[in-house]
């Protein structure tokens, strides 16, 4: 039952009840305030020793209010004062042009030998820096298990590249299980087909099983004409789909709701794995994308389902995915090339000779 705080007015109608005898049991039933708040403000009233034989003036109402309202503030925790010795760091990850996510600062201040929770630090910049995150949620039904997987990329930043010494995008290919939420991550440097059916092939090895669908953003890579009721794939990629014996189901142009669970992921991603870290080349960031898949994304509380992602594939997804390929792809490679006079055509720096017979003459 939730009581209605007292105000002035109410404080001072139990105490006018009080000083007619009126027990607590009984003001608490006329005022409809709890019994035991009711019992503080008499105790308070006793020892003030207020008169019961005259009306009480508003500085004796106040008096009282002000005894039992009046409450002692807890004690700082060990943990509260520990995160406080990293107040100018913290506030300076969450107020620079891009601001990192709060579980990410957890993360690293916990390498920096910090001995807090994430729940204590939430509260500590809530509290002291007034940050707070806007939560807007909207849930969908989930499809049967091992049934999908929704694909897209996200551009995580810039990276070296060790060859030339250079800074070069980085780009990650995000795969999502639609029903429990595992997902894989595959940093390239390149949004190519071959990028793409390479991460995709590792995915399924992390995943050890691959969906039935797949539901993909719509860089050319992947589909040439993203219509909404007819799309057409990228011919090297229909080839990957037909040879793995996967559906695909392009998400409609503009319509991030339609791969809703990994489009909401991208900024997950960047903000948990990608921002604060550095990289030694490629190699190093697929490796530890693939540890951050599997003990930090894996692992975490779902904020929608409110499960762990990793627990939930296991003991139910997984029964139900399709074995694994166990032979890497070879990527065709499509074109349209010219048939010379001498009956040979070059393609991508190679000469390759056709039938007389297959030439057509004018």
């Amino acid at each position: 039952m939730a009581y209605r705080e007292l105000n002035m007015i109410d404080v001072r109608e139990i105490l006018r009840r009080w000083q007619v005898q009126q027990s607590a049991r009984q003001i608490a039933l006329q005022t409809g305030a709890n019994r035991k708040t009711v019992a503080r403000y008499i105790e308070y009233a006793e020892k003030l020793a207020l008169p019961r034989d005259r009306e009480l003036c508003d500085e004796d109402i106040h008096q009282v209010a002000q005894c039992v309202q009046a409450r002692e503030l807890p004690p700082v925790s060990s943990e509260r004062r520990e995160v406080a010795r990293f107040h100018d760091q913290i506030k300076g990850w969450l107020e620079q042009h891009k601001p990192l996510k709060l579980s990410k600062v957890h993360e690293l201040l916990l390498r920096q030998g910090m001995q807090a929770t994430y729940w204590t630090l939430r509260r500590y910049v809530r509290d002291e820096l007034g940050w707070h995150k806007p939560e807007c949620t909207i849930l969908l039904d989930d499809p049967e298990p091992g049934q999908e997987a929704q694909i897209d990329f996200g551009l995580m930043g810039y990276i070296i590249d060790p060859e030339t010494q250079r800074r070069v995008k980085l780009w990650a290919l995000i795969v999502t299980l639609s029903f429990s939420r595992y997902m894989f991550v595959w940093p390239t440097l390149r949004q190519t087909t071959a990028a793409i059916c390479e991460g995709l092939d590792r995915a399924w090895k992390f995943f050890e099983g691959q969906p039935k669908v797949i539901v993909p953003d719509n860089p050319t890579a992947m589909v040439i004409d993203p219509d909404a009721l007819a799309a057409r794939l990228n011919d090297a990629f229909a080839d990957y789909v037909a040879a793995r014996g996967l559906f695909a189901d392009p998400a409609r142009v503009r319509r991030p709701r339609d791969k809703a669970r990994v489009e909401n992921q991208v900024a997950y991603v960047r903000e948990s794995w990608f921002e604060g870290e550095s990289f030694q080349d490629l190699d190093d960031a697929r490796r530890r994308a693939e540890e951050w898949c599997r003990n930090i994304a894996g692992q975490r509380i779902h904020g929608t389902t409110r499960k762990v992602p990793a627990e939930v594939y296991q003991s139910v997804e997984q029964p139900a995915m399709r074995p694994a390929p166990t032979e890497p792809f070879d990527v065709p490679t499509w074109g349209d090339a010219k048939v010379h006079p001498d009956h040979h055509i070059s393609f991508q720096c190679a000469l390759y000779s056709v039938p007389t017979r297959s030439c057509c003459h004018t």
